[in-house]
């Protein structure tokens, strides 16, 4: 892999932000002080606008950075609320102080509802009500249009001048970007309107190639290939030709910018794989703007396998990237970044991110961000170090893990719980484990959670049992205790009968996915905290075959005054899940507030059981029983299906993993879990019944090899051992 270019004194994206600000305070901040300027709170007002301007130029780590202001507006907005910008501007830090779109979105209604605003101002705002509504699940394909019409005004009403036709491009390729277009009318009229305007022709040509690339595929449709036309794939071809002539003169008139040339790298992925050309474009890019990230994204995506790339090809990129060590920039991290596209296909962090072709150099970046971002903003060091401290434990070093956690502080930022949650982890069970690993849990614990490789699941379980608890730390109990429970599992449920699941700490024998915030009350009641995701899973690693059933209680602690989604909120046990299909088969129980509640049973597609209402109680029971391709389950001792055909919910397999499932559950709120049962049936369970005595039936668990899982493309899950194996798998190619 040829070196990233790296020019002396190139253009980085602190410049641009700079460039930024200085637009902001000209073109937002200095009208709006024209209008509050005899206001007894506007030096107030102009201080904190001016605060969040540096804010987001000085450590823009994430789309979070206004969180720290949040009280300073929430108090400002108490004497005013009326001006859009400080009303944007508000909602964006109440929302990032907790990711709760409840206190932003009148906020921004408020301020789209006022006449008189021009485009630039009405862009940010629409952006800000965009990250919300996202959050908050709704349909933004209205609030995309008026998006895509308000960057329209921007070319002709003065929102940007001569000296900021930098900034415009940038925001108006984002908002081309972020948009979902399904119709070639809108991408048609703003091309032409673009074209019409008196901006200079290098803008023309990126901003209307990159109209052309998105047209091209709006054209073609999102279809399989097999299914796509030939009148489509003509529209196809003819758009991408034309973003190619406009985007390569926008780039030949300025080179020194580096978005027509990234844009480029799509438009040539859709014509066809030439990695010389790809390449090219992306090193034009990097030339321009050395930490360009959306050049990096977009080579990074054309290597992956589906494009002709492949996993090796996507590494030795990252590599690349990290062996600039600019650790004042994004770029290193892209080793990261490479990684976790890998994680995403194959299912196996610590293969990928141990493989003997990279284990060095993300110990070596984890090492350079740790050490080299002390003087960066207080967020961004956050972020850095925090990526480092999951990467250094990836990477099987955990001594620099620790350090980096320490300098973490008690929370990881909430990007890499993020990244975290999409590669199946969580904090608490990353920090478990470096405890573990670094002997802070004391020899004994260490020496069993590092066994020799192929050591048998019996052999680990003995040696667990073996550790007595008398003298170790609270957390080094609590980590004892579920190695215990985890390794022993397979046993127990072979033995025949109910076999209890309990929740321990730090939650190391369960998945987390999907940015779910999941803990333990000290009564050892398991808590899913709201998050208003519409799929935080929480998963026992223990592989299930068909024929199972799982039963506890749960407890709904909404207030009927909180906001729901207008989808509405839910919680689920959920078996049959595995992350490389459709699976996961639901009994989701809806709160519909003041006592009632529904449920029906589905998997990820559109069929369902039939609906069926219920009151609830302060702690509800429910049982969910599957054999032989059928499902049943009850709620409070009530039969709400039985013996339904799990192939009409579109389940592609039958084996997979059991948990909870938690649906659009509101930031504030939380659903408790209790006496959580396993065991395994036969087909003649299935019926209504409430008996709680053991069964006999086929092994639950395969204890002599976990062959299936492998097939089903659970690589990277592991099975039971999945908290062991990571630390004596050896390196290996994919």
């Amino acid at each position: 892999m040829e070196p990233i270019p790296i020019r002396d004194g190139a253009f980085l994206e602190k410049d641009f932000l700079a460039e930024e600000q200085a637009w902001a305070h000209r073109m937002l901040l200095k009208p709006a002080q024209e209008k509050w300027q005899r206001q007894p709170w506007a030096d107030e007002a102009t201080a904190l606008v001016e605060a969040a301007f540096e804010q987001f130029a000085k450590d823009h780590a994430d789309s979070n950075e206004l969180a720290p202001l949040a009280d300073r507006f929430r108090e400002l907005l108490k004497k005013t609320n009326e001006d859009p910008l400080l009303l944007e501007l508000g909602a964006r830090a109440l929302f990032a102080e907790k990711m709760d779109w409840r206190e932003g979105r009148p906020l921004l209604e408020k301020a789209l509802e006022q006449g008189g605003l021009n485009g630039a101002l009405e862009m940010v705002v629409i952006y800000s009500r965009w990250l919300v509504a996202n959050r908050e699940g709704i349909d933004t394909d209205d609030l995309e249009n008026r998006w895509l019409n308000a960057i329209e005004r921007t070319l002709s009403d003065g929102s940007y001048d001569e000296a900021t036709h930098t900034v415009l491009v940038r925001h108006h390729v984002l908002v081309l970007n972020t948009i979902n277009f399904t119709r070639p009318e809108p991408l048609e009229h703003y091309s032409r309107t673009v074209d019409a305007s008196t901006l200079p022709d290098w803008v023309k040509f990126t901003l209307r190639g990159t109209a052309e690339k998105h047209l091209a595929w709006v054209k073609r449709s999102d279809s399989w290939a097999s299914e796509v036309k030939d009148e489509q794939w003509k529209g196809f071809a003819e758009h991408l030709k034309s973003a190619r002539d406009l985007l390569g003169k926008a780039s030949r008139l300025r080179p020194d910018r580096p978005e027509a040339a990234s844009t480029m790298i799509g438009v040539a992925m859709g014509e066809g794989m030439d990695p010389t050309e790809l390449r090219a474009w992306f090193d034009r890019s990097v030339s321009a703007q050395f930490d360009y990230a959306p050049a990096y994204k977009a080579l990074l995506y054309a290597y992956r396998p589906r494009w002709s790339g492949s996993h090796a090809l996507m590494l030795a990129f990252g590599k690349a990237c990290a062996a600039t060590k600019r650790y004042d920039t994004m770029v290193p991290s892209q080793l990261m970044v490479a990684a976790m596209a890998v994680t995403e296909e194959i299912y196996n962090p610590h293969a990928v991110f141990r493989h003997r072709e990279v284990q060095q150099a993300m110990v070596d970046m984890s090492r350079g961000y740790l050490e080299g971002t002390v003087s960066s903003p207080p967020l961004m060091r956050h972020l850095r170090v925090s990526d480092a401290a999951m990467c250094a434990f990836l990477a099987d070093d955990d001594a620099l893990a620790q350090k980096a956690l320490d300098a973490a502080g008690p929370r990881l930022h909430r990007s890499t719980r993020d990244r975290l949650s999409e590669m199946l982890m969580h904090e608490d069970f990353l920090r478990a484990e470096v405890a573990a690993d670094n002997g802070a849990y004391g020899e004994a614990i260490r020496a069993a959670a590092n066994p020799a490789p192929k050591t048998p699941l019996s052999d680990i379980h003995a040696t667990f049992m073996k550790i007595d608890e008398k003298g170790l730390s609270s957390d080094a109990a609590a980590y004892l205790r579920e190695a215990k429970e985890i390794t022993g599992l397979q046993e127990a449920v072979n033995a025949g009968g109910w076999v209890d699941v309990h929740f321990h700490k730090h939650l190391t024998a369960f998945y987390q996915s999907e940015e779910g915030d999941w803990t333990v009350n000290p009564d050892g009641s398991l808590i899913c905290h709201g998050t208003d995701h519409p799929r935080s899973r929480f998963v026992l690693k223990v592989p299930m075959e068909p024929n199972v059933e799982m039963k506890g209680e749960i407890a709904f602690d909404i207030p009927d005054s909180v906001q729901r989604s207008q989808f509405g909120t839910g919680f689920a046990p959920m078996i049959h899940w595995l992350p490389t299909c459709t699976s996961g088969v639901r009994a989701m129980i809806y709160y519909l507030g003041g006592g009632s509640a529904c449920t029906k049973a589905y998997c990820d597609g559109n069929e369902s059981t039939p609906d069926i209402p219920f009151s609830l109680r302060e702690w509800n029971t429910f049982s969910i029983r599957a054999a032989d391709g059928k499902l049943s389950y009850d709620v409070n001792g009530r039969t709400m299906t039985s013996g339904y055909d799990m192939a009409r919910l579109g389940l592609e397999t039958e084996s997979g993993m059991l948990g909870f499932s938690a649906y659009r559950l509101p930031v504030g709120t939380q659903v408790r879990v209790r006496n959580v049962s396993i065991r395994k049936i036969t087909a003649a369970d299935l019926g209504p019944k409430t008996s709680s005595q053991a069964d006999g039936g086929t092994s639950l668990i395969r204890a002599a090899d976990f062959d299936w899982i492998w097939k089903a493309g659970l690589i990277g899950l592991l099975a039971l051992v999945a908290i062991f194996i990571p630390r004596f798998m050896p390196n290996r190619e994919e």
